[in-house]
C-alpha cells in the first residue's frame, strides 16, 4: 500500500485492499478521512451540549429543562423551523462539489506524486 509505514506495514485485516487497485484504495482512503471527522464533530457535539455545561449553541437551554440530548433536536426545531432542512442543502452542496472537484483520478505519469504549480516534484 503507498504510504505504508512500519512497523505495521501494509495493515489491510479485512483484505479490502487485496485486489483494489490504487485509485479504490484512494477512494478508501479518502471515505475513512470524511467518515473520521463527521465522527469527530459528532462527538464534540455530544460533549457540548450535555450537563453540566448547560450551553448550547442553537438555543438557550439555561432557562429550562430540555431533558437528554436527542430532546434537544425537538427544540431546535421548535426555534428554527427550517434549519434542519438548511442544513440538509448546504451540507448536500458541499458533499457534490467534493464529488465532482475533489476526487480526480490520478494521471499515469503523476502517480504517487505530489503535485505543484510548475508541474509534479
Amino acid at each position: 500500500l503507498p504510504g505504508s509505514l512500519p512497523p505495521v506495514g501494509d495493515f489491510d485485516p479485512l483484505g479490502f485492499a487485496t485486489n483494489a487497485d490504487l485509485g479504490t484504495i484512494k477512494k478508501y482512503r479518502e471515505a475513512e478521512l470524511q467518515h473520521g471527522r463527521v465522527a469527530m464533530l459528532a462527538a464534540i457535539g455530544m460533549l457540548v451540549t450535555e450537563e453540566p455545561l448547560e450551553f448550547h449553541p442553537l438555543f438557550e437551554a439555561s432557562n429550562k429543562d430540555i431533558g437528554p440530548a436527542i430532546r434537544h433536536l425537538d427544540e431546535v426545531r421548535a426555534a428554527s423551523p427550517f434549519f434542519f432542512e438548511f442544513l440538509a442543502v448546504i451540507i448536500g452542496g458541499l458533499e457534490l462539489n467534493r464529488a465532482l472537484v475533489g476526487w480526480k483520478a490520478p494521471e499515469s505519469g503523476t502517480l504517487g506524486r505530489v503535485s505543484s504549480d510548475g508541474g509534479t516534484m
